[in-house]
């Protein structure tokens, strides 16, 4: 087949998994043991197929397994079915439709999973990696140099601080809101020296009061960032613990889209988001939000949802790649899940390296994919 004939897409499956985790990640708002990614698959008439993610959290952006299966059935099937996707900047023009862009801030984690498929297979039939339409990519390896840790007994979090020591992790964030947090700091900061940043992510575990007498007992240790003090909904608590505090705020669950983003600034709520590629609306939306950022004088950090599969972690390693203006990159810990249908270039050293295939650039075991897949959905034009 010739560049030059019509090609669309001429289906769309929903694949969910459940991948176990080798041990238990916790933290105020959930505690996991396995993760349950929602593969989409697009195919396209040339035969290319291609590959995204949505991952779901309730309190993020109020979506469910449920809810995610309902909009790929429905309205998103309808926005990609039949269309004729010639390039990258064709699928582009779609994923910046005004139908498109209500779709994404309606349900951002289940657009997220459609626009990454749509644009790896757009990729892939035409030979050229995302990050085409990202700016193009100003760096191949990816400084991977953070920890993320749960809530973990002491004797264990003994143990996981000493390997990060030994890794020379250069930052380290902290899951806090239980009584024993000036303990878990205390041994955090005992263990790892004054060299290592660390940062605690609250998950909305306190009440503005609460979080400024918290914060303040915290900030000896000597802190980069707290993380989503109070609960998502209260803006006006996020700014009076910013203005409360000397330890710079940082918005997470209170930011997944641009409406979002927009009542952070109104309230001057934070000094740096947390963007992820799964809560907010996909690649495309992401960077944007990064851009509107940096227009605010707002810095960012570049997240993960904790389980996602390496479909999220190469779409997070390409916009790491062309938006280098990060304070840190966290990465998709592959140490977390028991497997993952889809092979990225390794972690070493701290430094990820961008996949160099087109599309998303990942390699993907597909029998894998279709053995784990749970009631699957097909959808066809």
């Amino acid at each position: 087949m010739t560049r030059t004939e019509r090609v669309t897409v001429t289906s769309l499956e929903l694949l969910p998994l459940r991948i176990p985790f080798r041990f238990a990640f916790a933290h105020h708002l959930a505690a996991r043991r396995e993760s349950r990614p929602q593969v989409v698959r697009l195919r396209l008439s040339d035969g290319t197929f291609g590959y995204g993610e949505a991952l779901p959290r309730l309190y993020l952006s109020g979506e469910s397994e449920a809810s995610v299966r309902a909009a790929m059935e429905g309205t998103l099937a309808a926005l990609v079915l039949g269309l004729e996707v010639t390039d990258l900047p064709g699928a582009l023009a779609l994923i910046e439709s005004r139908a498109a862009r209500a779709a994404c801030e309606a349900a951002p984690a289940a657009f997220c999973g459609l626009e990454l498929a749509l644009l790896d297979a757009a990729g892939r039939s035409a030979g050229r990696p995302v990050s085409d339409v990202l700016g193009g990519a100003r760096r191949t390896e990816l400084p991977y140099d953070v920890a993320v840790i749960g809530f973990l007994p002491l004797t264990a979090l003994r143990l996981f601080l000493g390997e990060v020591r030994r890794r020379g992790t250069r930052l380290v964030k902290l899951k806090v809101g239980r009584p024993d947090d000036v303990e878990r700091l205390a041994l955090a900061r005992r263990m790892l020296g004054d060299e290592t940043a660390l940062v605690i992510d609250a998950n909305g575990a306190w009440t503005a009061d609460e979080a400024v007498d918290r914060v303040r007992a915290l900030e000896g240790f000597g802190l980069t960032a707290v993380e989503q003090p109070v609960a998502r909904e209260d803006l006006a608590g996020l700014a009076r613990v910013r203005g409360a505090v000397t330890t710079p705020v940082v918005a997470d669950e209170s930011l997944c889209t641009r409406a979002d983003a927009q009542r952070l600034i109104a309230h001057g709520a934070c000094d740096l988001w947390n963007l992820r590629v799964g809560k907010c609306g996909g690649l495309i939306a992401t960077l944007e939000l990064a851009r509107l950022a940096e227009a605010n004088g707002i810095g960012c950090v570049l997240g993960v949802l904790v389980g996602e599969t390496g479909i999220l972690g190469s779409a997070g390693r390409h916009l790491a790649a062309c938006h280098d203006t990060f304070r840190w990159l966290e990465h998709e810990g592959a140490g977390l899940k028991s497997g993952d249908p889809v092979d990225l270039p390794p972690v070493s050293g701290g430094i990820g390296r961008l996949p160099a295939g087109a599309g998303l650039g990942f390699e993907l075991d597909e029998a894998r994919l279709l053995a784990w897949a749970e009631d699957p959905l097909l959808v066809e034009a």
